[in-house]
């Protein structure tokens, strides 16, 4: 009780969790497009201590419900650090896409910016130069990086004197002070936007930032011998204390711990419960099969045992014979099936690697495959029992005078076997019906339009650098001179671009304020927000409801506009015309904008989501610095990959393009957690 479980207490757990004959790494998939995780070997996660790492996320009472998995920020989270008893040290962290120029071609890279105790955190020591100091962040002059050893690798070609030397990150030069070893992976994937190549320190920006930004995470390590629960308690009184400090900002916000690995696993657990469920179901006719083989075996050398018998052979003997060739069936059993696992890793590594990325990195686990091979033997005994039994029991001269080769069964063996070939048609029976049910949803669930024509259309993310293109006259004079190159690409009809392109794992949500209304902090209205070109909903097929779309002149010296989607013209003004309305997000002095038109909705979390309220900006009043390109043509656009690519760099040699992926492939990776876990259940039924 409260002790660590032993290894076979362990492997039980991994197999329970798993739905897998074979280990498989803990972790979601979450990430950028197309981005590929750094590969580690082994099944556990590669942090010293991993069981102490926790994730704090913020909690806060909000229109009636309450959120539990909020960023946080970094006032709150240096205030947790000083005043907590249960942890080591806290960190705060925050993902990032950044542009490297001046060692090849510019490329797009996923960072890290970290407080100077992350390291420490994470158990982590470099393997060339330093970390980050405490209080280095507060330095806005102090650009420093810590490359991972992959970009090391590729980058600087393993320079060994790259520390003190420099390099440019988004138009801003950076030197180098450290490299990380090759088996540091930072952060699981699932809790960062893509595999981290590069770490920085969080700017002076944060500390100065009120503390109603809250765009971090925070993880922390527990002390030797503390509990989840009793952190939780600690935490919980530091929260009050802040929310009786800073009322504006901390009411109503709590704090809520999470072990890294539970966090790890929340979006897996329902689907991995349904594959060990039909895993087990799939065990259970193999055991079945086992034990009616072995009864059909036992009737057919009823009359050999005999004999044995009559020639001196004990009872005792029988059995340890019969026991012996079951354990032999469950043996070849056990080994057919340790090939076929390794056999399916291959597969799943080529099917599954979308839904889970770290499938990757799926190895034969020895505790697994120790525990599976007790599992094998275990029914080889147990359903070599039953037929071990049976044969010892009766008459011997009943089977000797028995005519032919066997004898004929009686009513109790066979009304036995009749019960489990009963039990074996009940049991495919399930596993049949909710394959078909799960196909069944699947084939409902394509069958949802997901608000916009995804045909013909191809995609390509753009990262602009915040020191090149500070000014939202750059960024908007960049997007259309882009825009215009790709116009004039053979067979290109559409050319436009989206803040957050729909059934993407990214997401931009945004409390609004409505003119003539008064909102609790707490019950703002949240709208997922995005920036559009005029072209994008003409390009994507996206309907106008009501009003008009945007125009050339939705520019910086014309009146603030925007769009909305029908639900959230119906939650927010209902039975009435939103047409002429005024709003505004984020903070107090942003300026109102009128809402000019209503477009149809476009599911943005998956097509089995509930649909959202959401808000669109002209892109030239608002200008976000990461956009993502779609350009529709009149055939297959995938040959367009290279000239799309061409055409940016034509405006700017030195602006990279990432992720170029039809629009219709993106739409289906949105399924692929289901069609995944759709195959598995199929593969067994």
């Amino acid at each position: 009780m409260g002790t660590e479980p032993g290894s076979f207490g362990k492997s039980v757990r991994r197999f329970l969790v798993s739905g897998f004959w074979f280990a498989t790494p803990n972790a979601p998939v979450a990430r950028t497009r197309n981005q590929k995780p750094e590969t580690r070997n082994g099944c556990e996660l590669p942090y010293k201590n991993a069981g102490r790492l926790v994730l704090l996320w913020s909690t806060q009472q909000r229109q009636g419900a309450l959120r539990d998995r909020s960023q946080v920020n970094f006032p709150n989270v240096e205030d947790w650090r000083k005043l907590n008893h249960s942890f080591e040290d806290i960190a705060a962290y925050a993902a990032w896409q950044e542009v490297v120029t001046g060692h090849g071609e510019a490329e797009r890279i996923s960072t890290l910016r970290v407080s100077p105790s992350f390291f420490g955190v994470m158990g982590a020591q470099p393997l060339l130069g330093r970390t980050f100091v405490a209080n280095e962040n507060l330095n806005a002059k102090a650009s420093v990086a810590v490359l991972s050893y992959g970009l090391w690798q590729r980058k600087f070609a393993r320079d060994p004197n790259i520390l003190g030397k420099t390099f440019s990150l988004n138009s801003t030069t950076f030197t180098i002070i450290g490299v990380m070893p090759r088996d540091f992976r930072s952060l699981p994937v699932s809790l960062v936007d893509a595999s981290v190549e590069l770490y920085q320190p969080l700017s002076k920006d944060y500390l100065d930032e009120i503390p109603s930004g809250n765009h971090l995470r925070a993880i922390g390590r527990l002390k030797p011998g503390v509990t989840l629960e009793s952190a939780q308690a600690d935490l919980n009184v530091i929260a009050r204390q802040l929310e009786l400090q800073y009322p504006d900002y901390n009411t109503g916000r709590g704090v809520r711990l999470v072990k890294m690995q539970d966090d790890l696993v929340r979006n897996l657990r329902t689907g991995l419960l349904v594959l060990q469920i039909a895993v087990c179901l799939v065990v259970l006719i193999a055991c079945v099969n086992l034990a009616n083989l072995l009864l059909s075996r036992s009737t057919v050398r009823r009359k050999e045992i005999a004999i044995r018998a009559a020639v001196g052979a004990g009872r005792a003997r029988l059995m340890r014979q019969m026991l012996t060739e079951s354990l032999l069936l469950g043996a070849l059993g056990g080994a057919a099936g340790l090939l076929l696992a390794v056999w399916g890793v291959h597969v799943l590594e080529a099917i599954g690697t979308k839904v889970i990325p770290e499938l990757t990195d799926v190895t034969i686990d020895l505790r697994v495959l120790g525990f599976t091979s007790a599992i094998s033997l275990l029914s080889g005994i147990v359903f070599g029992m039953a037929p071990a039994a049976q044969i010892s029991i009766g008459s011997l001269a009943d089977a000797l005078r028995a005519g032919g080769r066997s004898a004929p069964d009686t009513a109790g063996r066979k009304t036995f076997r009749d019960a489990l070939v009963v039990s074996e048609m009940a049991l495919a029976l399930v596993l049949l019906i909710s394959a078909g049910l799960l196909m069944n949803s699947f084939r409902h669930l394509r069958a949802v339009h997901p608000g916009f024509d995804a045909t013909n259309v191809l995609t390509a993310d753009i990262s602009m650098p915040v020191a090149k293109y500070a000014r939202t006259e750059q960024r908007a004079r960049f997007m259309r001179e882009v825009l215009a190159a790709l116009r004039q690409l053979p067979g290109v009809r559409y050319a436009s671009a989206v803040s957050v392109l729909p059934e993407s794992s990214n997401f931009n949500q945004m409390s609004a304020d409505i003119q003539g209304r008064v909102f609790q902090r707490a019950d703002k209205p949240s709208l997922d927000q995005y920036d559009v070109t005029p072209d994008y909903f003409r390009e994507l097929n996206i309907p106008l409801v009501e009003g008009r779309l945007f125009s050339e002149q939705d520019d910086r010296v014309h009146p603030n506009v925007a769009l909305i989607n029908l639900t959230a013209a119906r939650r927010l003004w209902p039975g009435q015309n939103p047409i002429g309305a005024k709003l505004h997000t984020g903070a107090d002095g942003e300026p109102w904008r009128t809402v000019v038109g209503v477009v149809g909705d476009v599911y943005q979390y998956g097509l089995d989501s509930p649909k959202t309220m959401q808000l669109y900006y002209p892109y030239e009043q608002d200008a976000n610095f990461d956009m993502t390109l779609a350009v529709r043509s009149d055939s297959n656009p995938a040959v367009l990959g290279s000239a799309v690519r061409q055409a940016v760099f034509s405006v700017d040699k030195d602006q990279p393009v990432s992720d170029i992926e039809p629009l219709d492939q993106v739409l289906a990776d949105s399924m692929a957690g289901r069609r995944f876990s759709m195959f598995l259940l199929v593969l067994f039924a």
